[in-house]
């Protein structure tokens, strides 16, 4: 076989992250992406190197014998969600499946808790980014979910499966107001035009919702030239009064209460949802969150996990894993704490914890949600890890980490391995991350003695791994 065949084959397994590895027969197999085992397909071969082969869909011949009728309209051509069609324990297989091989014999001696989930598969999502664009090149404008395989065609999706159903409510209004006003999209090629984001958010405790409309800063985008008139101003001040009075008209429908509108405006070029300026139009610029008996205020650009369920769900993980003899006394480090949900969670069973964070904006929301909750024993720092690390005299009892998808720097894990502690508690969102971390680990003597999943997107690919580490 050669870049550019054409082959007939069927998925045999699903390794990490979401690579179905299809058997072409004589042997040989090919990875696609966002393929379910069991189905048979037809695909291209697009990549041939070392004897590894990659390839795209081209035709899906025969579905798998597990698979169920979708409930998403979108299903087929929405680039969000690929277990749709399974049923949900089919979907915990896999994902099981997938983060086991990546550890391999990094877990084989561990205790293994299972895999864990929020109360629910639907409606989760406590935040959704969706985009303006055009459904074809040329079309129409609209409003939502980026199209699968695609990066330039947008699609409606007013009734998305894992979204708060008030989501699809604020999307088809803003769409339906900017639509009917002729406000163009901000052309990804030409940089002209208005309209790039809306984004919701809301609390899965508290019932508390805002929105965030992203535009570049004036109607006609951002050609180089461009000099900001009054009367452009005043066209953009009216506009947005009218978008707010749009949108208050759905408080009857919502479920959830409308706290806060927000016009964030961004004049660069990356694809991104990026605040260079904010502005409150409606309300305030947070709402309030709770999470195990704790309260968070949560800013337009704050990280807060996107399933408020399952972060409780994780958080309570966390906790039991680090939970040891003496604890009430011990010093506990959190890195890469974001805007210290985790830190203020044990924070009440131990001595006394630091977050530290690069974020400075998610640094200044740690403080005032320790402040909100009372906590007199936690301290935050914002740097790099590794710069942060150089400057504490103390050393912790116990140190939890969780890092970004590309896992921890080389030097930072060194660095928080020669603490030498007694027992690590490691939380990745990327297990293939969390796996080269682990070789590391091992060679300074720690190995995982219990790890768990705990699955925050139900019907995605994603999945998050919590591990105790414990010093041989």
């Amino acid at each position: 076989m050669k870049k550019g065949d054409i082959v007939t084959g069927v998925v045999k397994r699903i390794d990490f992250s979401n690579k179905a590895i299809v058997d072409v027969g004589e042997g040989q197999v090919v990875t696609v992406k966002n393929l379910l085992p069991g189905q048979k397909v037809d695909i291209r071969i697009t990549k041939k190197r070392h004897g590894q082969m990659e390839g795209r869909l081209i035709n899906l011949i025969e579905r798998s014998d597990k698979e169920i009728p979708s409930p998403c309209p979108y299903n087929d051509i929405c680039g969000g969600c690929i277990y749709q069609t399974l049923p949900y324990e089919e979907e915990l297989k896999i994902k099981e499946a997938m983060v086991q091989k990546i550890l391999g014999s990094h877990v084989e001696e561990a205790q293994y808790d299972g895999i864990l989930s929020g109360d629910d598969i639907t409606g989760y999502r406590n935040k959704m980014e969706y985009t303006f664009g055009d459904e074809y090149k040329d079309g129409p404008m609209t409003l939502g979910m980026h199209r699968a395989g695609g990066h330039m065609d947008i699609i409606d999706v007013p009734k998305c499966q894992i979204a708060d159903e008030d989501f699809g409510l604020v999307l088809k209004a803003t769409k339906d107001f900017f639509a009917e006003r002729g406000i163009p999209f901000m052309n990804k090629f030409s940089h002209k035009g208005y309209l790039r984001h809306l984004v919701v958010r809301k609390s899965g405790n508290t019932g508390e919702m805002m929105v965030m409309l992203v535009t570049c800063s004036t109607l006609e985008g951002i050609p180089e030239d461009y000099v900001n008139s009054d009367a452009d101003a005043e066209m953009i001040k009216a506009l947005l009064e009218n978008y707010v009075n749009k949108l208050c008209e759905l408080n009857n429908s919502l479920h959830n209460t409308l706290v806060g509108i927000i016009h964030i405006t961004n004049d660069s070029p990356a694809d991104a949802v990026i605040c260079q300026k904010a502005e409150v139009l409606y309300g305030r610029d947070y709402f309030y969150e709770e999470l195990l008996g704790l309260k968070f205020k949560v800013s337009p650009m704050s990280f807060l996990q996107n399933n408020s369920k399952g972060a409780e769900v994780l958080y309570s993980k966390v906790r039991e894993y680090l939970n040891t003899d003496n604890l009430e006394n011990a010093r506990v480090f959190d890195l890469y704490s974001g805007t210290g949900t985790i830190t203020q969670v044990v924070a009440p069973v131990c001595k006394s914890v630091l977050g530290i964070e690069i974020v400075e904006e998610a640094v200044e929301s740690a403080w005032e949600n320790a402040k909100l909750n009372k906590l007199d024993n936690v301290s935050f720092m914002a740097g790099d890890v590794f710069e942060c690390l150089k400057e504490v005299e103390e050393k912790p009892d116990y140190i939890i980490v969780d890092p970004p998808r590309e896992g921890i720097t080389p030097k930072s894990l060194a660095k928080i391995l020669d603490y030498g502690v007694d027992r690590i508690i490691y939380v990745s969102c990327k297990a293939s991350s969390l796996a080269n971390d682990l070789v590391m680990c091992r060679e300074k003597g720690y190995k995982v003695v219990r790890y768990a999943m705990v699955d925050l997107f139900p019907r995605t690919t994603g999945i998050e791994t919590v591990c105790m580490l414990e010093k041989n």
